[in-house]
């Protein structure tokens, strides 16, 4: 059975890396989901995707009282970035079951190139917003069918998440 809601989320940020629009994609459509899902995140960042299903991010957590030291200061080492995003997705994580799906960015894949459009347009148009889509929207996708299918999911690419409710 394919959901019944749809949500279509595009931002932008000022002075922000590529991998900080990927963690804010992934943190904002799996905030969507207020009751624990079987999610497939879908991503070109491996980043993002590699930190997540290794869990990286734990072994960064326990690093950051090191590097908090003055002996990490005189060894010129600091601590990662992104770990106040990463402690939202390592909640969010821990809430819902995760399953990482790696798409080649700039590769044909239909969803991916819609959301490199749609995150494109949000910096150029400095545009954010949030809204609601209508069930036929990917109707006539069978792929996107067959993955809504087989659990719910969220695709993902930078500035644009389409979360898909369990149903």
């Amino acid at each position: 059975m394919l959901p019944t809601r749809f949500v279509e989320i595009v931002g932008n940020s000022e002075n922000t890396t590529n991998n900080r629009m990927e963690m804010m994609a992934a943190i904002q459509g799996l905030k969507e989901l207020k009751v624990p899902h079987k999610v497939h995140l879908v991503s070109d960042s491996a980043y993002l995707l590699n930190s997540l299903e290794n869990k990286w991010y734990n072994r960064w957590f326990a690093d950051e009282m090191f590097f908090d030291s003055a002996f990490a200061k005189q060894m010129n080492r600091y601590p990662r970035p992104n770990l106040d995003l990463w402690r939202i997705l390592a909640s969010l994580a821990e809430f819902h079951e995760i399953t990482v799906v790696k798409v080649k960015g700039h590769s044909g894949d239909k969803w991916n190139d819609k959301v490199d459009k749609l995150s494109v347009q949000a910096r150029t148009d400095q545009l954010s917003y949030r809204r609601e889509l209508l069930d036929g929207y990917v109707q006539e996708d069978e792929e996107f069918r067959e993955m809504v299918q087989k659990g719910s999911g969220i695709l993902i690419s930078e500035d644009k998440i389409n979360a898909l409710p369990n149903s």
